[in-house]
């Protein structure tokens, strides 16, 4: 959750790619190919969403692509979310 940085957004989305999938137990399919590697990370984010009905990932800064949505009740769900995995670890 950071206010900007669109490069700070992909390199965290790549390099954080392996840890979230094992975290959701999504099989990473591609340890090699960026474009891969990414599509993985979306489909975590995706799946890590669950249940927050406006909100879809598409990429990782948000701004790319104009399928990518969200609402405010959906991004406090998240922020909840993040913050338990936080004070878990």
């Amino acid at each position: 959750m950071l206010p900007s940085g669109n490069d700070a957004a992909q390199c965290l989305a790549e390099s954080c790619c392996l840890p979230i999938c094992e975290l959701f137990d999504i099989d990473s399919h591609s340890k090699t190919q960026k474009s891969s590697i990414m599509g993985d990370f979306y489909r975590a984010m995706n799946e890590f969403s669950e249940g927050m009905k406006g909100t879809h990932f598409c990429c990782c800064d948000g701004l790319s692509n104009p399928f990518n949505r969200s609402s405010a009740l959906d991004i406090a769900i998240l922020s909840s979310k993040l913050l338990q995995i936080v004070i878990k670890y």
